[in-house]
């Protein structure tokens, strides 16, 4: 690939980790950030918090990135899914069950949340679920 590999999480916002300086700041003389993307429900906030205070400690900045879909839906997409693919509907419903939003008026770290509902995801009286 282009550039050198990626820095490990522990070294992104260190002087000389990655391509980026402190806090996610462009790289001298150019207009590039390492950006680390996680890609999973971390349906507790606890599993949340564990990387918002990794992006702390290390001076970086951190977004929880929110994708609301109802229930019904969701357990439609992942039908539509090949076989080997697919998660058991109790599974679905049970993430539905137990997800913790975030919640910035009682949890003030979780501020930096944004939130971007599907087209689906508007209908009345439906039940929120992030896929």
């Amino acid at each position: 690939g282009d550039g050198p590999p990626p820095a490990p999480l522990a070294q992104l916002g260190e002087s000389g980790g990655g391509s980026g300086s402190s806090g996610g700041a462009p790289a001298s003389g150019g207009d590039s950030f390492d950006v680390v993307l996680l890609d999973d429900n971390m349906h507790y906030r606890s599993m949340r918090r564990v990387y918002h205070r990794l992006a702390r400690d290390g001076r970086l900045g951190c977004c929880t990135l929110c994708l609301p879909l109802p229930l019904a839906e969701a357990l439609r997409r992942n039908a539509a899914r090949q076989e080997s693919a697919r998660v058991a509907d109790a599974t679905v419903s049970h993430m539905a069950e137990v997800l913790q939003w975030p919640d910035p008026a009682r949890h003030p770290w979780e501020c930096s949340t944004i939130s971007l509902p599907s087209a689906s995801s508007s209908g009345a009286g439906a039940e929120p679920f992030p896929w």
